[in-house]
């Protein structure tokens, strides 16, 4: 790449990074968050907070 020329990175290049980078997969995230509050995951997005890859879920208390 030549200087000042840009890079255009997609998500999925983002997506493949962060899982040699993150210490667990996403199903098992999905797994620990459902287990730990006895609730069902709705949503889970892949975040980059302070330089580390973090999962933010979201759930739902189970009845």
């Amino acid at each position: 790449m030549e200087v000042g020329q840009k890079q255009v990175v997609t998500e999925q290049q983002v997506e493949q990074q962060a899982q040699l980078e993150l210490p667990i997969s996403k199903e098992k995230a999905i797994e620990i968050a459902e287990r730990q509050t006895g609730g069902k995951v709705i949503e889970i997005e892949l975040d980059r907070d302070d330089r580390r890859y973090v999962y933010e879920i979201e759930h739902v208390a189970a009845c």
